[in-house]
Protein backbone atom coordinates (compact mmCIF):
# COMPACT_ATOMS: atom_id res chain seq x y z
CA UNK A 1 0.00 0.00 0.00
CA UNK A 2 1.60 3.28 -0.91
CA UNK A 3 0.44 6.43 0.35
CA UNK A 4 0.96 9.63 2.56
CA UNK A 5 0.67 7.54 5.60
CA UNK A 6 3.66 5.53 4.64
CA UNK A 7 5.87 8.91 2.71
CA UNK A 8 5.09 6.89 -0.67
CA UNK A 9 7.15 3.91 -0.14
CA UNK A 10 5.61 0.58 -1.29
CA UNK A 11 5.52 -1.28 2.27
CA UNK A 12 4.98 0.24 5.59
CA UNK A 13 7.51 -0.51 8.82
CA UNK A 14 5.38 -3.10 10.22
CA UNK A 15 5.16 -4.63 6.99
CA UNK A 16 8.95 -4.82 6.65
CA UNK A 17 9.26 -6.07 10.35
CA UNK A 18 6.61 -8.89 9.59
CA UNK A 19 9.15 -9.63 6.41
CA UNK A 20 11.77 -10.17 8.29
CA UNK A 21 10.24 -12.36 11.13
CA UNK A 22 8.81 -14.67 9.02
CA UNK A 23 12.13 -14.94 6.73
CA UNK A 24 14.10 -16.00 10.24
CA UNK A 25 11.71 -17.97 12.31
CA UNK A 26 13.16 -16.81 15.17
CA UNK A 27 12.03 -13.81 17.41
CA UNK A 28 14.39 -10.87 17.23
CA UNK A 29 16.15 -8.10 18.82
CA UNK A 30 14.76 -4.47 17.35
CA UNK A 31 18.96 -3.72 16.41
CA UNK A 32 18.62 -7.39 14.57
CA UNK A 33 15.41 -6.55 12.71
CA UNK A 34 16.31 -3.05 11.89
CA UNK A 35 19.81 -4.45 10.58
CA UNK A 36 17.89 -7.14 8.06
CA UNK A 37 15.75 -4.25 7.12
CA UNK A 38 18.06 -2.41 6.28
CA UNK A 39 20.33 -4.77 4.71
CA UNK A 40 17.53 -5.97 2.56
CA UNK A 41 16.53 -2.70 1.42
CA UNK A 42 12.88 -3.37 2.61
CA UNK A 43 12.10 0.17 3.93
CA UNK A 44 14.46 3.42 2.67
CA UNK A 45 14.93 4.76 6.61
CA UNK A 46 15.31 8.80 6.90
CA UNK A 47 16.34 9.22 10.30
CA UNK A 48 19.87 9.37 11.75
CA UNK A 49 18.17 6.36 14.42
CA UNK A 50 15.93 3.73 12.23
CA UNK A 51 15.75 1.85 15.15
CA UNK A 52 13.26 4.12 17.06
CA UNK A 53 11.11 3.82 14.71
CA UNK A 54 11.28 0.35 14.24
CA UNK A 55 10.56 -0.40 18.03
CA UNK A 56 7.74 2.13 17.60
CA UNK A 57 6.25 0.55 15.09
CA UNK A 58 6.53 -2.82 16.38
CA UNK A 59 5.17 -2.08 20.02
CA UNK A 60 1.95 -1.01 18.74
CA UNK A 61 0.97 -4.08 17.46
CA UNK A 62 2.76 -5.85 20.19
CA UNK A 63 0.54 -8.55 22.43
CA UNK A 64 0.43 -7.31 26.14
CA UNK A 65 2.68 -4.23 25.52
CA UNK A 66 0.74 -1.31 26.88
CA UNK A 67 1.75 1.82 25.09
CA UNK A 68 -0.10 5.24 24.03
CA UNK A 69 0.17 4.65 20.57
CA UNK A 70 -1.39 1.36 21.14
CA UNK A 71 -3.46 0.84 17.78
CA UNK A 72 -6.61 -1.62 18.70
CA UNK A 73 -6.15 -3.70 15.51
CA UNK A 74 -4.84 -7.30 15.65
CA UNK A 75 -1.89 -7.50 17.72
CA UNK A 76 0.77 -8.67 15.33
CA UNK A 77 4.29 -9.47 17.09
CA UNK A 78 4.79 -11.21 20.71
CA UNK A 79 7.88 -9.62 22.99
CA UNK A 80 9.84 -12.86 24.49
CA UNK A 81 11.13 -13.34 28.04
CA UNK A 82 14.56 -12.52 26.49
CA UNK A 83 13.44 -9.37 24.79
CA UNK A 84 13.20 -10.48 21.35
CA UNK A 85 10.27 -10.23 19.25
CA UNK A 86 7.81 -12.70 16.93
CA UNK A 87 5.55 -13.30 14.97
CA UNK A 88 2.01 -13.53 16.92
CA UNK A 89 0.79 -16.91 15.97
Amino acid sequence: MTGKANHGNPITIKEAVEAVLLKSGEPMTIKEITDAIIAGNLYPFNTANPSNMVQKAIRRTTKDVNHSQCTAGPKLFVKTADKKYALNR
